[in-house]
């Protein structure tokens, strides 16, 4: 996606400006064919961009190894852009998440209350595909990781 979203402009203005010189487009002004070139590739790669964040969205059962134990969290996550949200469902009830992605790369929040005390849980990983993994900070007092798999895959 890095490969594309970085070539992709100057070759569309590269073969708009050939086409140009070689008389193809004889009507067409370069200043203007290398401008309507860079524009069309910055539509493409917002398009490109959405495409690859979109892949954060659904029910995601997640396996979190920490402190010696695995827990088996849910999560819905919406995506509307780059923000996410939706929720988490583990051992110590159902909360909200808030997050970011961008490309593969997905963080979420989510204020979790065990035993009167309230923990933020940090998640941080990659999508690809159906599948999720990274790491997850509890609070500054544990860390662990995370695989997933999108439900009914």
């Amino acid at each position: 996606m890095r490969i594309i979203r970085t070539l992709l402009p100057n070759l569309i203005a590269g073969v708009l400006l050939l086409a140009t010189q070689q008389g193809h487009a004889a009507d067409a002004a370069p200043a203007a064919t290398v401008t309507a070139a860079k524009v069309t590739a910055a539509k493409v790669t917002a398009a490109a961009d959405t495409a690859a964040a979109a892949t954060a969205a659904g029910t995601w059962n997640l396996s979190v190894q920490a402190m010696g134990r695995t827990n088996t969290p849910t999560v819905v996550i919406a995506q509307t852009g780059a923000k996410l949200s939706g929720t988490y469902k583990g051992r110590a009830g159902q909360y909200p998440i808030v997050g970011e992605a961008s490309g593969k790369a997905v963080k979420f929040d989510v204020a979790i209350s065990m035993m009167g005390r309230e923990m933020k849980l940090r998640y941080s990983g990659t999508v690809d595909g159906d599948r999720m993994q990274g790491s997850v900070s509890m609070g500054g007092e544990a860390a662990g990781t995370f695989t997933g798999t999108r439900a009914g895959q």
